[in-house]
């Protein structure tokens, strides 16, 4: 006598619930009295984050000799694409810079926005540079700036870093481990005689603020900064 083994049927498929999470688009924003969509543009602006000025090496087809062409990689703001009024919002805090260094190509940066340099050959492309003293000087100030360890063959001096944008603060970034003695010496050689090159050039720039940190610590100081500083327009009679 045979015996018939049953078996089991497989489980009916669940139907996704219904969650009624209401219409994808949202239509009535125009709606709102312009207070309140400006209170959301506001908490809509993005955090400050790290703008990295790249290289990429290429060669002259007519002459054969290489050089750099710079870039910049960084996230535009939505806002400046998300319709006229949110746009005009965002130019109270963002402008174009650095046209004239990035062949054309600017960014739009905050006053919270930091330039790191990836490397000297990007430094020395950017500022169109021999290494030594930049031969372009920026037309706008940098809030801050940042790299490794600082380049090889220029020294910190006051008339390089006015050259530079003047930055109130400078960043030396690490992924771990300690400072190295390029990251020490650098802070030394900037306090040393700053005060006495300044006087004596007749620039009237404060020596800047020398920071040592980690890449992830650089994260967490522009993920604390605060609202942007408003750019100042000019009145319109």
């Amino acid at each position: 006598m045979s015996s018939k083994k049953k078996t089991k049927k497989p489980p009916a498929p669940r139907r996704p619930r219904n969650l009624r999470l209401g219409p994808k688009d949202f239509t009535l924003f125009r709606k709102l009295p312009s207070e309140i969509r400006l209170e959301i543009y506001k908490l809509t602006l993005p955090p400050a984050q790290l703008i990295t000025i790249t290289s990429e090496k290429k060669v002259d087809k007519d002459t054969n000799l290489y050089y750099f062409e710079v870039g910049a990689l960084y996230q535009v703001p939505t806002l400046l694409h998300v319709c006229k009024e949110s746009r005009e919002f965002a130019e109270k805090y963002y402008s174009i810079q650095l046209q004239d260094n990035l062949g054309g190509n600017g960014v739009w940066m905050s006053s919270n926005d930091v330039i790191f340099f990836e490397n000297d050959d990007t430094f020395f492309a950017f500022f169109d540079s021999d290494g030594s003293i930049p031969k372009t000087t920026l037309t706008c100030k940098l809030p801050a700036i940042a790299f490794k360890e600082w380049l090889w063959g220029s020294d910190p001096t006051v008339q390089v870093l006015f050259k530079m944008g003047q930055p109130a603060d400078i960043y030396q970034l690490r992924y771990n481990g300690s400072p190295s003695i390029w990251n020490v010496g650098f802070e030394n050689n900037l306090s040393t005689i700053w005060d006495w090159e300044a006087k004596m050039l007749g620039y009237d720039y404060l020596r800047p603020n020398v920071h040592t940190i980690t890449f992830k610590k650089m994260r967490e100081v522009l993920e604390q900064c605060q609202l942007p500083t408003l750019i100042p327009r000019p009145e319109t009679s």
